[in-house]
């Protein structure tokens, strides 16, 4: 979980923490869809893009509604609190 802190500290410096971007806690699951991860035998490991930790089979997996990437649902809880952008093509969640 440090290097989530590390992230978010970083996304911080880069975009300011004056005024908040992100989603309210209660509009964040608008946006997002949760699923328990379970690997198949012989599936290729996948990781969080934003904890870069593998997936393992119970955690928690929070799919964005209007892209579909995925990552650990905290870790991306976090992420929409400063910025309602997706990681990773910064798709905006709208209200």
């Amino acid at each position: 979980m440090q290097n989530i802190e590390n992230t978010l500290l970083r996304i911080r410096e880069i975009t300011g923490d004056v005024v908040s971007t992100g989603l309210s806690e209660d509009n964040i699951s608008k946006y997002l869809t949760e699923k328990v991860h379970y690997s198949h035998v012989n599936q290729e490991e996948v990781s969080c893009p934003i904890c870069h930790e593998d997936y393992k089979n119970g955690d928690k997996i929070g799919r964005m509604v209007k892209c579909g990437h995925e990552y650990h649902v905290d870790c991306i809880k976090r992420w929409l609190l400063i910025k309602k952008l997706c990681p990773i093509c910064r798709t905006e969640c709208s209200n």
